[in-house]
């Protein structure tokens, strides 16, 4: 049930486009299409009021239904109320397959925002530690993958709206979690770059600068995530001071700054070291400018003074 990432984060606009105006093989539901009719044929209507009281036998009946009926109008409906038996008999992972059937090949059903909303339900479950029953339930398997894509699959369909947000939120966090980082922090990013006024922009871009920090291994190491986390951090007490404050991010990102000022100072010492007095001052001349309130940029303003005297 793979997709590819970049395919995903590239196209969840475009492909809107596409899903909402092409899926469509019955009807779309929405205004300007009453005129077209939702006759649900009575067999399916039947097996549907019998879930509530014997849901193996809705499902059995709508299983029967479908197979001889492959190519009905009704073929939406016929899935729809056959997820919901396999929820009520406790069958989670088919009845997430069967709405998955539904929101990909009937995009204009009635029941595709309902369906949509009941893959998020299911799917966070998985996310949660629900495992899928392999070999008649002799086994069971964790299903992270699946739930990560039907996730992602939600935000491509329903683009911009708040399931939307609430999905791409919930594979955000479940990456974070993991301590997959990397994962975390381009996913919390598409909250940022797309969903800029709701409830989940705030969490996203604090959590965002924070999975970037937790990818620095070290003075040793790459620089480009405290890099990026000293940005994303500067960025997120500029827009939610208050918050900011109470979280103690102004703490964090001095001590990025330290860092970052520590790791200029050490390539300014290796050129002094090296007899390249010119290039350790260019350094020592941007740590004070850039990171003015650390330790690295007195010791800094030191050698560049000495140096100044003992050049005269």
């Amino acid at each position: 049930m793979r997709m590819n990432r970049s395919y995903f984060q590239s196209g969840i606009v475009l492909l809107a486009i596409a899903l909402f105006g092409c899926q469509s093989n019955k009807r779309d539901g929405m205004v300007g299409q009453a005129d077209i009719p939702d006759v649900v044929p009575p067999e399916v209507l039947e097996a549907s009021d019998l879930i509530p009281t014997n849901p193996r036998k809705a499902q059995k009946r709508l299983s029967k239904w479908i197979k001889a009926n492959q190519n009905h109008p009704a073929m939406d409906d016929a899935l729809f109320y056959k997820a919901q038996a396999q929820e009520a008999r406790g069958k989670v992972y088919p009845a997430l397959q069967t709405y998955e059937e539904l929101a990909k090949n009937y995009g204009g059903s009635s029941h595709f925002y309902d369906t949509l909303h009941r893959e998020v339900a299911l799917a966070e479950e998985f996310l949660g530690g629900r495992r899928r029953p392999v070999l008649g339930g002799l086994l069971r398997f964790t299903a992270y993958d699946d739930a990560l894509e039907v996730m992602e699959n939600v935000a491509l369909r329903w683009p911009g709206s708040e399931l939307a947000g609430q999905a791409l939120m919930k594979r955000a966090n479940f990456y974070y979690e993991r301590k997959a980082y990397e994962e975390a922090q381009q996913a919390y990013q598409l909250l940022i770059d797309n969903y800029q006024a709701t409830e989940h922009y705030q969490t996203a871009l604090r959590n965002s600068a924070e999975a970037t920090l937790l990818q620095y291994l070290g003075p040793r190491y790459d620089p480009t995530p405290l890099i990026e986390a000293h940005t994303r951090y500067k960025q997120y007490l500029a827009q939610f001071p208050v918050a900011a404050a109470q979280e103690g991010a102004p703490a964090v990102l001095a001590g990025v700054e330290e860092m970052l000022a520590e790791k200029d100072f050490e390539t300014a010492d290796f050129y002094r070291r090296t007899h390249k007095i010119d290039q350790a001052q260019i350094y020592w001349q941007s740590i004070i400018a850039n990171y003015p309130h650390t330790e690295w940029a007195q010791l800094s303003a030191t050698l560049l003074l000495r140096h100044a005297q003992g050049s005269n």
